[in-house]
């Protein structure tokens, strides 16, 4: 069967690769902004028309750290509700599509969601306001899923992915999350002093992107749920004992500098897994050993034209 997997050259797209590696009835084909601008509708129709495709992965987003948010947060809205709507609307003439998945953010919970934070709480108040016009938009996979679902058939699950780390992932300063930026920062220093933003304080939780890929293949023909799901560990870790792991991993002989004065966020925030869990999704990277798989593979690619820098 083929199986169209779209943001062929991202993060997530990478690790999909491999876990579909144990799905031989599937086919997967990937594409990407280059060949097709998924922001158009016309030519989104003419990619599931070359590709004909029963199942698509829809990872196609734009994406990128809070600074980039709060600079271009038109760009972030239009695209990424832009991209959700015209999966939708152009599956909608094509009878052999059987399901689509979706990945959406977790930070389209409400800023004020209680940890941890279960699917029942998505509608409950505000997400991050400085993310917001890129969360909202990505929200809205929830409700394009059971709309499409009543009016046309279309079957579709939406997935909530933790915070992801791993190979492939975003090192550019500017638009990296915490762990790919302390990576970064600590093999750059050349174990001199480097800064890290606010106490360390704050706890969350980590998933490793392999597993998260491995869990989203599962939805293919494994699991019929529409969503939202979370996937995600909900281990426990400060982002100083992070840092602490991220020394020891890196073998780091520098000294930390927190810049208290830097605003935390918010001080907890964990995923349930409870739901989850029920349909026996149950991550197997555990955070060190995901982290050293990372490091290395940033230490060996650090040169390299596949890391994005």
């Amino acid at each position: 069967m083929n199986l169209l997997i779209t943001g062929g050259n991202g993060f997530l797209a990478y690790h999909l690769k491999n876990s579909l590696k144990k799905y031989s009835n599937f086919n997967p084909l990937f594409t990407n902004k280059k060949e097709f601008d998924l922001t158009n509708l016309n030519q989104t129709i003419s990619c599931i028309e070359k590709y004909k495709p029963e199942y698509i992965i829809h990872c196609a987003a734009l994406q990128g750290g809070i600074e980039a948010n709060v600079d271009r947060p038109a760009e972030f809205f239009y695209q990424n509700i832009a991209l959700t709507a015209n999966i939708f609307e152009a599956s909608k003439s094509f009878k052999y599509i059987k399901k689509i998945i979706i990945p959406m953010g977790g930070c389209s919970y409400p800023s004020n969601a209680v940890s941890p934070i279960d699917e029942s709480q998505m509608w409950n108040g505000f997400p991050q306001k400085e993310s917001a016009p890129f969360s909202l938009a990505k929200k809205m996979a929830i409700i394009a899923s059971k709309s499409y679902l009543t009016q046309y058939g279309i079957k579709s699950s939406v997935v909530i992915p933790g915070n992801m780390y791993g190979e492939h992932d975003n090192f550019r300063y500017k638009e990296s999350h915490v762990i790919p930026s302390l990576i970064r920062k600590i093999y750059e220093s050349k174990n001199s002093e480097i800064e890290v933003y606010g106490s360390g304080k704050p706890i969350r939780d980590f998933i490793y992107a392999g597993d998260v890929s491995d869990a989203i293949c599962m939805f293919l023909e494994e699991i019929d749920y529409p969503g939202p799901i979370n996937i995600s560990n909900e281990s426990k870790i400060s982002i100083k004992e992070l840092v602490n792991l991220l020394i020891k991993v890196n073998n780091y002989k520098g000294k930390i500098k927190w810049l208290d004065e830097k605003p935390d966020g918010q001080m907890v925030k964990i995923f349930s897994t409870k739901l989850m869990r029920s349909f026996n999704i149950e991550p197997k990277t555990k955070l060190e050993e995901g982290l050293n798989i990372t490091v290395n593979w940033f230490k060996k690619n650090y040169q390299s034209d596949t890391i994005r820098l």
